[in-house]
């Protein structure tokens, strides 16, 4: 089970026995299987909730089909936040916005309403709905969505968040001392990172640096003709169902080795 948990708690006692992969990246909403695929890949995940919240971001939007018989083949679902007062994302009050997951609902019903897995996978997210509307700020909202879809696929992780964390430290030196915050021995990062990322502070800490092609693996996957790998994970979920979104991501270990 995917287990949120402080990090004075976290793997108490292992740190020196066994070399960690560490994995970072904001609270998204509705992430793409990519997120999971690199959840997967880490023995820590860490939700980067300490940051403000930028224009463009994936925290706050999510990317679906647009229903049969659109102009347009993608929809955007997007999250109107007030920042007037708070920009960082674990401080982003929700309580707002509840009629919008209602609505953001109605549309993934509209969109998915015909595909193979409707029922299954629908089902699950309706009976979620009144938990997901008590959360606080932004970030716990997506980390329990994330957290649902997370053990749906029986990814077993340990997580923790970035605010738990007093880090003055900002950018790569913020995620490298992170990792270093439990001890590991690698950092899992996201392909987007590569052309801004200072590398060699990684390798001056004897810390191995390890990019996650996702996107490619997932392009090149057999099942990708049937679900569209730069989506919201609900299309590949609705298009494949549960047991075959895991197989693609149980299969996505050889990315890492």
């Amino acid at each position: 089970m995917l287990t949120l948990q402080k990090p004075s708690n976290l793997f108490a006692g292992l740190f020196d026995v066994y070399l960690l992969k560490v994995a970072i990246h904001q609270p998204n909403y509705f992430p793409w299987l990519g997120y999971f695929i690199k959840m997967h890949l880490a023995d820590v995940f860490v939700f980067h909730d300490f940051v403000p919240l930028s224009d463009r971001s994936y925290t706050k939007r999510c990317k679906i089909k647009a229903p049969e018989g659109s102009k347009v083949n993608e929809k955007w679902l997007s999250l109107t936040l007030d920042t007037s007062n708070e920009k960082m994302i674990s401080r982003i009050p929700f309580k707002a916005l509840k009629n919008t997951l209602d609505e953001h609902l109605r549309h993934i019903q509209a969109s998915y309403y015909s595909a193979p897995f409707f029922k299954e996978v629908f089902s699950g997210l309706s009976a979620q709905m009144d938990d997901w509307k008590q959360s606080e700020n932004l970030a716990t909202l997506n980390i329990k969505i994330i957290s649902y879809i997370a053990n749906k696929l029986d990814i077993y992780r340990e997580c923790s968040r970035s605010s738990h964390f007093k880090i003055e430290a900002t950018k790569d030196l913020h995620n490298l001392t992170l990792v270093k915050e439990f001890n590991g021995s690698s950092y899992l990062s996201g392909m987007g990172a590569k052309s801004y990322q200072q590398e060699e502070i990684y390798s001056a800490s004897n810390i191995k640096l390890i990019y996650v092609e996702s996107l490619q693996y997932l392009e090149k996957h057999p099942l990708s003709s049937r679900f569209n790998p730069t989506h919201s994970v609900l299309d590949a979920l609705f298009n494949l169902g549960w047991s075959n979104v895991e197989t693609i991501i149980k299969e996505s270990q050889f990315l890492i080795e």
